[in-house]
C-alpha cells in the first residue's frame, strides 16, 4: 500500500462506515422501508457537480433516460459507456461524475454516464431498453471496436450481462469490459462473505439482497440476463477487473475472473489489499492506480 493511502485509507473507512449505508444493507427491515418511501428522481432534473469537472458535460434525454456525455479537450474517438453503482435504487454519486472526467481526460475518451431506470419503480428490463438503445447509438457513432462498457458495483453487473444479452443478439461487441468493485453475483451466497462483513463499511448482504430482487423483479435470479456469475465465459470480450480484500463482493469477483481465464478468456484480475468498495471513487494512490491501469487495458486494444 501506498504511504499516503496508509494514511487516508482509515480516514475514507470512518467516513464511510459514519455514512451509515452498511446499516442499510445489512438490514432486511431498513433496506424494505427505503424501497418503500423512495424518492428516487431516475436523473430528472439532476444538475452534475461543478467542482473538479473540467471537462464538459453534455445531458441528452433521448434514449429513454437521461444521458451525461463527459467530453474531454481533445478526444480520440474512444468511448466508455458507464454505469453507475447504488444498489439498483440510489441515485448517482457526485463522485460518478469526479471518476467519469477523469477517465475521460486521461483517456481522451468521451465517457457517457447513463442515469438507468431503477428500482423500485423499475426494474432490470426498463434498464438494458435504454444500455442496448445506447449502446446501439455508440457504435454507429465510434463502431464497436472503440466502445467500452464500464461500471462499478451493481453498475459492473449491468456492463457485464449486457454483454451477454449483446452476445446473444449477435450484435458487434465492445472492445472492452471495465469492472470496478462489480456485483458478480446476485445470491451473494459465497462462503466466503460472512468472513468478510466486517471489514467492509459499505455493503451488508441481508439488505442488500432486498434491493436486488426488486431491481430482478420476478426474474431467476439465476437468469445470465441479470446474474454475471451464470454467463457463458464466451460472452465476455476482453475484460478487466478491479477489486479489494475489505469488500464482501471480492470472492465473487474473483471467481468470474478465474472463470473466464480458465475459458480461455482474457480477463485482467487486479486485488488491492485493504481497500474497499468502491475504492476507485476516493482520492487514494489505489484509485490513481486503477485508473492507470484502465489507461493500459484501453490502450492494448
Amino acid at each position: 500500500m501506498h504511504a499516503f493511502d496508509v494514511i487516508a485509507n482509515p480516514l475514507v473507512k470512518a467516513a464511510l462506515t459514519v455514512r451509515g449505508s452498511k446499516k442499510l444493507f445489512s438490514s432486511v427491515e431498513k433496506s424494505q422501508q427505503a424501497l418503500l418511501t423512495s424518492d428516487i428522481k431516475d436523473g430528472k432534473d439532476y444538475e452534475p457537480p461543478d467542482f473538479h469537472i473540467k471537462s464538459a458535460v453534455i445531458r441528452t434525454d433521448d434514449t429513454g433516460c437521461p444521458v451525461f456525455t463527459v467530453v474531454p479537450y481533445t478526444p480520440c474517438g474512444t468511448r466508455i459507456i458507464y454505469f453507475h453503482g447504488g444498489a439498483y435504487t440510489r441515485d448517482i454519486n457526485p463522485l460518478h461524475f469526479v471518476l467519469a472526467d477523469r477517465l475521460a481526460r486521461e483517456n481522451n475518451a468521451t465517457v457517457q454516464l447513463m442515469i438507468y431506470p431503477k428500482a423500485p419503480r423499475h426494474t432490470h428490463e426498463d434498464t438494458f431498453i435504454c444500455a442496448q438503445t445506447l449502446y446501439a447509438r455508440a457504435v454507429r457513432e465510434a463502431g464497436c471496436g472503440n466502445v467500452y462498457l464500464a461500471g462499478d458495483s451493481c453498475g459492473g453487473a449491468i456492463a457485464a450481462t449486457l454483454c451477454h444479452r449483446l452476445h446473444e443478439m449477435n450484435a458487434p461487441m465492445p472492445a472492452g469490459l471495465i469492472l470496478y468493485s462489480p456485483l458478480c453475483d446476485l445470491r451473494l451466497n459465497n462462503a466466503l462473505i460472512d468472513e468478510m462483513k466486517r471489514d467492509d463499511p459499505t455493503l451488508g448482504t441481508d439488505g442488500l439482497k432486498k434491493h436486488i430482487e426488486a431491481w430482478i423483479g420476478d426474474t431467476d435470479i439465476e437468469s445470465p440476463n441479470v446474474n454475471p456469475a451464470f454467463i457463458n465465459p464466451e460472452c465476455f470480450p476482453r475484460t478487466t477487473i478491479f477489486t479489494g480484500t475489505n469488500e464482501i463482493l471480492s470472492p465473487d469477483a474473483i471467481s468470474l475472473a478465474y472463470k473466464i481465464q480458465q475459458n480461455g478468456g482474457k480477463c485482467d484480475l487486479h486485488v488491492y489489499t485493504n481497500m474497499y468498495h468502491d475504492f476507485v471513487l476516493y482520492p487514494l494512490k489505489a484509485a490513481e492506480k486503477t485508473r492507470r491501469r484502465t489507461t493500459e487495458f484501453i490502450n492494448a486494444k
